[in-house]
């Protein structure tokens, strides 16, 4: 299998600025290999909403 790792680009940063300033009351991330709940695992902790993950689709971890 060959691996397909490109990491983030664009504007990461700004995406984590917004994400740790905001005055969310929930935050909602799909947890299957998104993008968005890659950024924000790191720092997931930090964020003062509260927090939904919800599971669904395909998961490709077990073919890792």
């Amino acid at each position: 299998m060959q691996e397909m790792h490109r990491g983030f680009s664009g504007e990461v940063e700004r995406y984590k600025k917004f994400l740790l300033e905001s005055d969310f009351d929930i935050i909602m991330n799909y947890t299957a290999q998104q993008w968005t709940t890659d950024l924000t695992f790191p720092f997931l902790a930090k964020i003062s909403a509260k927090k939904v993950l919800v599971p669904c689709g395909f998961s490709g971890l077990d073919l890792q």
